[in-house]
């Protein structure tokens, strides 16, 4: 999805208990399933928020950044250009929190809805990221 907004940053807390390692090496082993769920829950009409904040979760990546200047405790927003552009280059390289679900957990959240049923599910999650 695209993030047209140009890069910019906000205070994010800190990841709940028990959640994962918000790694930016790699993505949640949890995701694809949570995000699976979170499909079926919406098919079916049944409530989809803590999923969508689940999905949310383990979808948000830390980054200590490099250098002294490194800034790991801001949000990093912006329009998505691969691994090392966009958002997610400036939070690698400047230290930050990023949302990122990843191909699979994407792709997951969106299998089997027309395109306003994935887009809708789509912002449920971001949104959470987002609120978090």
């Amino acid at each position: 999805m695209d993030h047209p907004a140009p890069n910019a940053t906000l205070e994010h807390q800190s990841p709940n208990p028990g959640s994962w390692n918000h790694s930016t090496e790699h993505y949640s082993p949890h995701a694809p399933q949570l995000a699976a769920d979170l499909n079926n829950a919406f098919t079916n009409g049944h409530p989809t928020s803590d999923l969508a904040a689940q999905v949310a979760d383990h979808s948000t990546h830390h980054a200590p950044g490099i250098g002294s200047n490194a800034n790991p405790d801001r949000v990093v927003l912006g329009k998505w250009d691969g691994q090392d552009g966009g958002y997610i280059g400036e939070a690698r390289n400047n230290g930050g929190i990023y949302f990122d679900t990843g191909d699979e957990t994407w792709n997951a959240v969106g299998r089997g809805l027309d395109d306003a049923g994935s887009r809708s599910l789509g912002w449920q999650v971001n949104e959470q990221f987002l609120r978090a």
